[in-house]
């Protein structure tokens, strides 16, 4: 390792790519093989190696190690390691490239991330937070601020705020000098997106309302909000509070700004459900247009909101007053299609979910670029092979669905979305098997909502006029002695039965009585066919001269 770090401070940056030696061609290795030791020298890098490191000014492994290694409990050892940033020597003048970064920066960004690390440990955190608040203040505290305000410690805010204050550095507050971190992140829009009201307000005074990133999305406060929300713990009043306040202090101009996806603030409150806040930016006058791909589809990435099944209604009518309904995403998915790919949610919320989305208007048989519909995303592989949710649920999303939907539609290659999913193929019933959440060497899998499941596809195929497909669908459920699915689907039973079917339904469980009619049903009838072994050649002129009166009785026959 020593070697390595000793030949990697004789060559330029550019030189020491961080390329593991087995990727080399062999012609290359040599060159290359300390690189490789330095690109994973931060996994395992010793106390010993990392000084050696600063010594000579060779900076990667030292920064991959403070960004994999917990350096232990004891403090003194930590400590330790922090010193290697303070010894770490600047890279010679012959060995810099053109994107060479002062080692005062370089250590500064270091620190802020190890700052930024420390709030679980009282000792290192303690210890950053002196460092930082030494004076003179400057950049590095500025964006220390930012830290502050995203783990929302009032106190320590509240503290460095007077601090900067009484040092007469006001503007170490609204975030124009942290513009190398967090892509020019202030504190302002920190406690903004972390929904933190207090530290809002504490900070508002000082800051730019209508600051946005540097980076290439140049999100405003309240988007950050809006976006970061789903993935918070906050509860949806409070975040929605905190936006309120947020959107009082904005112009017109910055409330409708759009983030590099083309997405204003309205779209980013709907994504994640905040319906009090869509309401006041329309008031405001906001506009509901979106990405020029898609100008109207607010309605539709509303549905991946991710409130409960309460605040997504609340959501949805009230953008049914204001939106398209029927409006598309830039790939033609419609709102109903939509919902049913969220995986977040359970089926049972998107049965109720599509349910309330018919009821509000919307087409469930939108059809996309590929010229598919609900029902196609409902059979798709990606459903049937989702195994998270119970049997109970998805039965009931495909009853939802299905009853819902035009099976006859066809996608841009021809195919039904019952024909899509391929039910009665080689091992699709496995896969049915599987969808509803069992496997098929497990009896279990015999479940009410299986064979209801089963039932829902059947009824489907036989609207779209394929009724053979159901058959072989039977065919394949007696086949394994699937008695539940076969009852269930035993309404589509082929008019004569196998020998093989036959004996087959003669086992099957008493309470499978419509099956087992099946097959005392064939049998009678066999018997009034048959002529009886005593009888003598004209017994066939006899049955054939009472089937005009068999053919009076009606029923009669029905009845044997």
């Amino acid at each position: 390792m020593q070697k390595a770090i000793q030949a990697a401070s004789k060559r330029s940056r550019q030189e020491r790519i961080e390329v593991e030696p087995s990727f080399v061609p062999k012609a290359q290795r040599r060159a290359v093989e300390w690189s490789g030791a330095l690109h994973w020298a931060g996994l395992s890098l010793s106390l010993e190696s990392a000084q050696l490191c600063a010594s000579l000014g060779v900076r990667e492994p030292v920064a991959a190690a403070f960004k994999v290694q917990p350096f232990g409990d004891d403090w003194e050892t930590q400590l330790a390691w922090f010193k290697t940033l303070e010894d770490m020597a600047e890279t010679p003048l012959c060995l810099r490239g053109g994107d060479h970064t002062a080692v005062e920066k370089w250590r500064e960004a270091r620190q802020v991330e190890l700052f930024s690390r420390s709030f679980n440990s009282p000792d290192a955190h303690g210890y950053w937070t002196s460092q930082f608040q030494r004076e003179p203040l400057g950049e590095v505290f500025a964006a220390a601020m930012v830290i502050v305000a995203e783990h929302g410690d009032t106190e320590l805010l509240q503290k460095w705020m007077k601090k900067a204050i009484d040092c007469g550095r006001p503007d170490l507050l609204d975030g124009r000098l942290s513009s190398r971190y967090r892509d020019g992140m202030t504190p302002y829009m920190a406690a903004l997106a972390h929904a933190d009201l207090e530290a809002a307000r504490l900070l508002a005074p000082f800051a730019d309302p209508n600051a946005r990133e540097t980076g290439d999305d140049a999100r405003t406060g309240l988007m950050l909000l809006c976006q970061w929300f789903p993935q918070r713990k906050t509860p949806l009043h409070d975040a929605e509070l905190c936006a309120q306040f947020a959107i009082e202090r904005m112009s017109d101009e910055a409330l409708s700004a759009r983030d590099s996806d083309g997405e204003s603030a309205v779209w980013s409150a709907a994504r994640a459900g905040m319906t009090a806040v869509v309401a006041r930016l329309l008031e405001r006058g906001v506009g509901v247009e979106g990405p020029s791909s898609h100008p109207g589809a607010l309605f539709v990435a509303a549905q991946s909101s991710p409130g409960s099944v309460e605040e997504h209604e609340a959501l949805s009518r009230f953008l049914a007053k204001h939106c398209d309904v029927n409006a598309r995403l830039e790939d033609g998915l419609g709102a109903c299609a939509a919902v049913l790919t969220r995986p977040a949610i359970s089926e049972e919320e998107k049965a109720r979910r599509f349910a309330l989305l018919v009821e509000l208007g919307v087409d469930p048989d939108a059809r996309d670029s590929n010229g598919e519909t609900a029902l196609h995303e409902l059979l798709s592989d990606r459903f049937l092979d989702f195994r998270a949710s119970s049997a109970e649920e998805k039965a009931l999303l495909a009853r939802e669905v299905v009853a819902r939907c035009d099976s006859s539609i066809r996608g841009n290659d021809g195919l039904l979305a019952f024909e899509k999913a391929r039910p009665v193929k080689l091992g699709a019933m496995d896969r049915l098997m599987l969808w509803v959440g069992e496997k098929p060497e497990n009896p279990a899998w015999e479940k009410e909502p299986a064979a209801a499941v089963a039932r829902e596809m059947a009824r489907g195929l036989a609207r779209a006029g394929l009724v053979g497909e159901v058959e072989k669908m039977f065919a394949s459920a007696l086949a394994r002695r699937a008695w539940k699915l076969s009852e269930a689907l035993s309404e589509w039973a082929p008019k004569e039965l196998s020998p093989a079917q036959l004996g087959a339904v003669k086992t099957a469980p008493s309470e499978c009585r419509h099956l087992r009619s099946l097959g005392e049903s064939q049998e009678l009838r066999a018997i009034v066919r048959e002529p009886s072994p005593q009888s003598n050649v004209a017994a066939p002129d006899m049955v054939s001269a009472a089937a005009p009166e068999l053919k009076r009785s009606g029923g009669r026959k029905r009845r044997l």
